[in-house]
Formats: structure tokens, C-alpha cells, sequence
């Protein structure tokens, strides 16, 4: 059971806490790469903190959001299916085929 300090950036940086946060991502890591990622993380965790610490009226007014640039919407000839043949490997009946990238394990 994972236990919260007091100081939950203690918590956060500890072995403890970084596996915690290694398991939720679904990572492994070997002891070596917990080394190197107390310290990454306490950056992050500054750079969090310093953020935090500019005067919201020195912020932009996020209200409006800025219009988003488009491109010209311009009818083009065809389906696209030449270009598509030609730049894939092979084509089945018309369509590209692609891995599999459902895991059969499940």
C-alpha cells in the first residue's frame, strides 16, 4: 500500500513513490534508471513551482481563445486512390493492409 508523507514531494521523489509512478505508466525500470529519474523529476517538479509563482495578471487573458489559421478549402480532382497506390507497399483488394496492433494476449 502506498503511503503519503507529510511532504507529498518527498513522497512524490522517493524510491517508493518514483515506482509508484513507474508502475502507473506501465514502465520498468532497472535501479540504475531510478537513479536518474529522482533528480529529473525534482526538476520538473521546480520548474512546476516556478511556474506557479508568476502573478496570474501577468498572464495572457486566455478568455478568447486566438482564431486557429486555416488552410484554403480547394476541391482537388480524383479520390485519391492513385496516390494512395502508389505510395503504399501493397495493396489486397483495393485496400493497404497494416499490422496488427491489437495485443492477441488479451
Amino acid at each position: 500500500m502506498f503511503r503519503m508523507s507529510s511532504d507529498p514531494k518527498a513522497a512524490l521523489l522517493s524510491p517508493s513513490g518514483i515506482e509508484r509512478i513507474a508502475s502507473l505508466a506501465r514502465l520498468r525500470l532497472d535501479a540504475g534508471e531510478f537513479a536518474t529519474l529522482g533528480p529529473q523529476l525534482r526538476d520538473i517538479l521546480g520548474h512546476i513551482e516556478k511556474i506557479a509563482e508568476i502573478p496570474e495578471a501577468d498572464l495572457a487573458d486566455t478568455a478568447v481563445a486566438p482564431p486557429t489559421p486555416l488552410r484554403e478549402d480547394r476541391a482537388v480532382v480524383g479520390d485519391g486512390r492513385t496516390e494512395l497506390e502508389d505510395n503504399a507497399r501493397a495493396t489486397a483488394h483495393g485496400h493497404v493492409p497494416v499490422p496488427r496492433v491489437v495485443d492477441s494476449a488479451r
